[in-house]
C-alpha cells in the first residue's frame, strides 16, 4: 500500500519540523555559555546555502536579534566576510534590517563568521502574497525592491534575494 501524496508531505513537514527541534535543543544544551561573548543562541529561523540563522538574546543590549552564522573553512574567506558585513553595517535604509554587529566565533565544532541583525517579526513576502491580490503585496514588493536597490548602489550584491528572504513587517 502506498500513501497518497498528502500523507508523505505531511509526513516530511513533521520529521523537518522535528529534526529542526532536535537541533534547537542540540543548540541549547551545548550553547549555556554566550556565543561570541554575548549571545544566547535561541531557536533555527531558516536555513540556506548562504548559512543558518538563529533568534538570539544579545545579553549586552538586553535585546532579541537575528544571528546568521555562516561557516568560512579558511581564513581568507571569513576576512572577505568580515569586510562585507562592514560594509553593511554602514548601511541605513527604512527597509534593510540593521546591523548591528558582526565579527568571527566559536560555534559548535569550529570558527564562524556570524552577522547580528535586529530581529524583525512578521511573515515572509512568500507568505504575506499568498491568497493575496497582486496589487495588496505590491507595496512590501516595492519596499524590498529599493532595498535590494540601495544594496547595489553600496556595492553589495544580495545573491539569494527571492519572496522566501524578505521579511514584511
Amino acid at each position: 500500500c502506498v500513501p497518497p501524496k498528502s500523507i508523505e508531505k505531511s509526513r516530511a513537514r513533521r520529521r523537518k519540523r522535528l529534526l529542526t527541534s532536535l537541533r534547537y535543543v542540540s543548540l541549547c544544551i551545548n550553547s549555556n555559555a554566550s556565543f561570541a561573548g554575548r549571545y544566547r543562541i535561541g531557536p533555527l529561523l531558516g536555513e540556506g546555502g548562504g548559512g543558518r540563522t538563529f533568534h538570539a538574546r544579545d545579553e549586552l543590549r538586553g535585546a532579541d536579534v537575528a544571528i546568521k552564522i555562516v561557516g568560512g573553512d579558511d581564513r581568507s574567506t571569513r576576512d572577505a566576510l568580515v569586510r562585507e558585513f562592514a560594509s553593511l553595517r554602514a548601511l541605513r535604509h527604512p527597509h534593510l534590517v540593521e546591523v548591528l554587529d558582526f565579527g568571527v566565533g566559536r560555534f559548535e565544532d569550529g570558527d564562524v563568521t556570524y552577522l547580528a541583525m535586529r530581529a524583525v517579526l512578521g511573515a515572509t513576502l512568500e507568505v504575506y502574497a499568498r491568497g493575496r491580490r497582486f496589487a495588496d503585496a505590491l507595496a512590501p514588493l516595492a519596499d524590498a525592491v529599493a532595498a535590494l536597490g540601495a544594496l547595489h548602489v553600496a556595492g553589495t550584491r544580495h545573491g539569494d534575494f527571492k519572496p522566501s528572504n524578505v521579511i514584511v513587517d
